[in-house]
């Protein structure tokens, strides 16, 4: 009997059950789809993963994943499911994520039907292949300050795309460097000397037959990265290049032919497909989490170090200590995954509402969450891949472990498609104006209805499972969010009524407290998310109980991490942290036996986690030996060229010869 094998028998609940609630998006179940995507992967000579592909060059790698995207086209077509959703068990960059999931959506979205007919049919099936260039060498999330501009000529009907400084080169966009034939880009809007403000254009960058670059493009791969490494990041510089004025996107910014603007009836609208990317980091966020998560916990299940009073080896999952770095990376997880359905359903419900009926009711403040949410979901997902390569100890480091291929693949996104720190305070933007509206006497309802009544409320629990209910850690939260809201809100108020003016207070005064309500307004949705699918969606009573479990450890880990909301409310008393932290450690030990069941329900084949650690078969020395001798390119061919050329030649000579300073 393997070591899995042993610690399933301990299972409390249905895996499957758990399995389904996991995949299911939309009221639809996605776990099928998925085994069936794994196993055509693992089966596939070309696409199933290689550990002696590990340490060749970045050129050889990119034709090879080439290879396997083209591969993946002929299985399962370039904008399938499977291509898109299932990133996180395809080792390496495939070619193609910003074709699908920006370039796409963008003419979807922002095209006209006209528009839309004549470009969506060769991107679907690859004539086109396109990237999404907006981002600048000197600006990234300050989207109005780009410097690349579109002047349109009414007496031609065209516009002049044109980069008129170093800084207004592009720079970075994925699919740009090597691949792409056409870019959606950003571009300053000049007509008759009037700037209108950034807008969204098709450019033809390079020849579909040749793949030479256009007539006034400048375009390459920007270099090596720390992580991202297969993926082609590019550069691209417009020398005045002519496009004709049906190549802006215009289904709600339009110019006529005689160069009349018509601006959108929400400028906003202008970002759905960054709100649609963001929508798949967050996706991203849990399904990575989870990745390194069941590589951590089922090698902890394996790995034995110092023995018990017995004189037996103990698995170090025994250890409490390992359970407190690795039980709350299944809290974070399966929190993510609880909340991003109820973004899920609300993305589709904003975009069918502007689609449909032109209604941006929804849109402000759902792009107010999403971006808070992208912010601390992606950094705790990071964070978390990095808590469970160190709980590898020495072997996480190595590459065979898998762990190190997730932080390639996931490390970008606390950066791209907005810093984590402007996203951060674009939710604070949200808060403070909800906040205002409060306090004129307005009555507001959703995810902020807590905000009148929150602060003034007191914990009154006597013991530890008082204070760990659902409903109390919940309220709890809200005051946290709502101390800190109502903080910041009113140090505006006070310095503005010093003097101060609003910029000065937002950029030099005000910083840290916006991050911070934002952070505890995050922490306390994604919490509420959490508990409203196990009160509403989970009707098997015992993938319910550790469910319950894993939220309240959820909860209860990010009031002791950041607990300044729940201390300046005067919410808590100093009892209340010693509750909490009596009840997280019963919380780790109950939830011990279920650790891998836990990882089970996220139904991973050994395969997709190209991991070394994670066999199931208990053969986790004989595979790293393995990796390690024969498919490590090091270990193969002459191994001592290096040695003999240089090395050899200075062995026993110049011990006499002092350091030159």
């Amino acid at each position: 009997m393997s070591h899995l094998e042993k610690e399933r028998k301990t299972t409390s609940f249905d895996v499957q059950k758990l399995s389904e609630l996991f995949y299911t998006l939309g009221g639809k179940s996605q776990l099928k789809e998925f085994l069936e995507f794994q196993k055509v992967i693992a089966e596939d000579p070309i696409l199933k993963y290689d550990p002696s592909e590990i340490g060749i060059g970045r050129k050889e790698t990119m034709t090879r994943m080439a290879r396997k995207t083209a591969r993946l086209h002929e299985l399962f077509g370039m904008c399938s499911f499977g291509y898109v959703d299932y990133h996180h068990i395809l080792p390496g960059q495939v070619v193609g994520t910003v074709h699908n999931v920006m370039f796409v959506p963008t003419i979807k979205y922002l095209g006209t039907d006209k528009q839309i007919e004549k470009y969506l049919d060769d991107a679907h099936s690859l004539k086109i292949f396109g990237c999404y260039a907006q981002t600048e060498l000197g600006h990234g999330s300050d989207v109005q300050s780009l410097e690349t501009t579109a002047t349109y000529d009414p007496a031609t009907e065209e516009f002049t795309i044109h980069s008129p400084t170093i800084s207004s080169t592009k720079w970075w966009p994925g699919e740009l460097g090597v691949f792409a034939t056409h870019c959606v880009t950003h571009a300053q809007l000049i007509v008759m000397g009037v700037n209108y403000g950034v807008q969204t254009f098709i450019v033809q960058i390079r020849d579909v037959e040749t793949h030479q670059p256009l007539k006034g493009i400048t375009v390459g791969d920007i270099g090596p990265k720390l992580g991202y490494t297969t993926k082609d990041n590019g550069f691209l510089r417009f020398d005045n290049v002519k496009i004709p004025r049906e190549n802006m996107l215009m289904r709600y910014a339009k110019i006529s032919k005689s160069g009349e603007f018509s601006k959108a009836a929400n400028e906003k609208i202008a970002y759905a497909t960054m709100l649609m990317v963001r929508m798949g980091l967050l996706e991203e966020a849990y399904k990575f989490l989870s990745s390194a998560g069941t590589i951590a916990l089922r090698y902890s299940a394996f790995r034995k170090q110092f023995r018990d009073e017995e004189g037996q080896e103990r698995v170090i999952l025994d250890y409490q200590l390992q359970l407190n770095k690795l039980v709350p990376i299944l809290a974070n997880t399966y929190a993510m995954n609880a909340t991003y359905k109820k973004l899920y359903n609300g993305y589709h419900d904003m975009m069918k509402r502007i689609n449909e009926k032109q209604d941006f009711s929804t849109m402000n403040e759902f792009h107010s969450i999403l971006a808070g949410c992208k912010s601390f979901w992606t950094w705790d997902a990071l964070n978390g891949i990095e808590v469970c390569r160190q709980a590898c100890g020495g072997h996480g480091y190595s590459s065979y472990s898998g762990i190190p291929l997730l932080f390639d693949g996931y490390g970008p996104a606390v950066t791209f498609e907005g810093d984590n720190t402007v996203m951060a305070l674009q939710t604070a933007r949200y808060l403070l104006k909800v906040a205002q509206h409060v306090a004129s006497g307005q009555k507001v309802q959703g995810v902020l209805g807590y905000l009148k009544t929150a602060t003034s409320q007191r914990c009154s629990a006597k013991n530890k499972d008082e204070v760990s209910t659902l409903e109390a850690i919940e309220k709890a939260l809200q005051a946290s969010s709502a101390q800190l809201i109502w903080k910041v809100s009113q140090k505006f108020q006070t310095l503005i009524g010093e003097g101060h003016s609003m910029k000065q207070v937002w950029d030099k005064k005000a910083g840290i407290d916006l991050f911070e309500a934002s952070r505890a307004f995050i922490n306390c949705f994604t919490f509420s998310g959490f508990a409203q699918m196990i009160r509403e969606d989970i009707k098997d009573e015992k993938v319910a109980a550790v469910m319950s479990k894993l939220c309240a450890l959820y909860g209860i880990e990010k009031i002791l991490q950041h607990p300044l909301g729940v201390v300046e409310s005067e919410y808590f008393l100093p009892v209340h942290f010693v509750y909490l932290k009596a009840k997280k450690e019963d919380l780790l030990e109950e939830l011990r036996n279920d650790a891998i069941g836990l990882t089970d329900a996220f139904a991973f084949r050994d395969e997709s986690l190209c991991s070394a650690l994670a066999v199931s078969d208990g053969k986790v020395y004989e595979t790293l030996y393995d990796w390690a001798v024969n498919k490590n390119d090091v270990n193969q061919g002459n191994r001592s060229e290096g040695y003999f050329k240089y090395i050899k030649p200075v062995m026993g000579k110049y011990s006499h010869v002092k350091p030159k300073l």
